[in-house]
């Protein structure tokens, strides 16, 4: 998916953007049980119904693309909220970035994703 990734402290929020260079890394799982398991992940991650403004995430469906170069239409959670003075994650990926030190941050600081298992 097109997009960019911040680093919001011990979780990612991702925003999207049309910039072709600039991509969300992540993973794609087929749900067994789409209706309940949605239900649980966006109590977890903040989603609220009928209040997208407050929310601090938002789940929308986008196209994302597999290492094959597959496109896909999938459930994404999108950061909601403002992201200034917050650091972009320039490499897309928060599991591989976690792992770094020291964070790599965007001298633009927001100014200015492709997803899967597989995910670019």
């Amino acid at each position: 998916m097109n997009g960019r990734l911040y680093h919001l402290g011990r979780y990612p929020g991702a925003i999207v953007t049309r910039h072709p260079d600039e991509w969300v890394r992540g993973e794609l799982y087929e749900l067994k049980n789409p209706p309940s398991l949605l239900a649980r992940l966006d109590r977890y991650e903040g989603v609220k119904t009928g209040r997208r403004q407050s929310a601090e995430y938002l789940r929308v469906i986008a196209t994302i693309e597999l290492e094959d170069g597959t496109a896909h239409q999938a459930w994404v959670y999108l950061y909601n909220l403002r992201i200034n003075r917050v650091n972009r994650m320039i490499s897309g990926d928060f599991l591989r970035q976690r792992r770094r030190a020291p964070l790599r941050v965007d001298p633009w600081n927001g100014r200015g994703s492709r997803l899967t298992r597989c995910c670019q």
